[in-house]
């Protein structure tokens, strides 16, 4: 029995795939189910129903799981002991980032990741918040930085940062720096995704204060937000710092509504998958997560 053997049954039980599996590890699918065919061989038993889409532990298999988690835990305390933490680190992270914070974020990952591992590869993956959740849960990333907390099974997260939401317009919109719902109502109004707390809020506020004719249009892009504000095309509830550059230049300017209470911060959190092993995303999330919650006390939040 080797210790590749139980990551690869630790990763695939917490993927509830092969190739998603392989993606994580970074190793072909045929590499991946020759590791699980050999440890069953050993064990004498099926770990997995492959049967069903996605797989799923054997009654065996969760007898297994909790053994192989403390082996390979052990195994890497171990190995951190003898001094080859340094040595793994030597090797390529993949992180990904929501557009509207990239500018933010991707030079304090740099920063953070060249103090900690000088020779580590950084790489980034920068798209939309539900691509970037449904790589990480493929295994096609290591970490990312997520509204949270990320309610997917065997996904923790660890505290980060929150970010105000401002109301923006053109600069050359009507609407005066104080205005209120009924005057806001009077313009198109757009913000993120019908699922997001920002478009739920403001679809009650509304409907609350008896207004029935609006348009809320919803887009999962900082920049498409942007972009139609810009043009004078309505008024847009966006993160400030997808804005800021625009807000600094006075392309756009920031909007109080007076007579609207919605929350005007997000929290975002550094979210991995969890597979029983210390994996270089929860390395890499506990160091985000310290350096911006110190001291070093943050616990994870753990989902499924």
């Amino acid at each position: 029995m080797e210790i590749k053997q139980l990551e690869a049954f630790l990763a695939v039980a917490s993927l509830g795939s092969f190739n998603a599996a392989a993606n994580r590890l970074r190793i072909t699918q045929p590499a991946i189910s020759a590791r699980i065919r050999y440890l069953e061989t050993e064990l004498g038993v099926a770990l997995f129903d492959r049967a069903v889409r996605p797989v799923r532990l054997t009654g065996h298999g969760y007898r297994v799981l909790d053994y192989a988690e403390r082996m390979v835990d052990m195994a890497s305390e171990m190995a951190a002991i003898a001094g080859d933490q340094g040595k793994s680190a030597v090797r390529r992270v993949s992180i990904g980032l929501p557009s509207a914070i990239a500018r933010d974020w991707a030079p304090k990952m740099v920063s953070l990741l060249r103090a900690e591992w000088p020779e580590m590869a950084i790489e980034f993956r920068i798209d939309r918040s539900p691509i970037l959740r449904d790589m990480l849960n493929d295994g096609a990333i290591d970490m990312a930085l997520l509204i949270g907390p990320v309610v997917d099974p065997g996904v923790r997260c660890l505290p980060l940062c929150r970010y105000e939401q401002v109301w923006i317009a053109h600069s050359a919109s009507p609407l005066t720096a104080r205005t209120t719902i009924a005057e806001l109502s009077a313009h198109p109004v757009i913000t993120y995704s019908k699922k997001s707390f920002a478009f739920v809020e403001i679809e009650n506020a509304l409907r609350l204060n008896g207004i029935r004719n609006y348009q809320l249009s919803s887009s999962d892009s900082s920049e498409a937000i942007l972009s139609i504000v810009k043009e004078g095309l309505g008024v847009g509830f966006v993160l400030r710092p997808a804005a800021e550059t625009d807000i600094a230049s006075e392309t756009v300017r920031v909007l109080t509504v007076s007579d609207l209470k919605i929350e005007s911060h997000v929290a975002y959190y550094a979210a991995y998958k969890h597979d029983g092993t210390r994996s270089l995303g929860m390395s890499v999330a506990e160091l985000a997560s310290w350096t911006q919650t110190a001291p070093r006390t943050a616990e994870a939040v753990v989902v499924g």
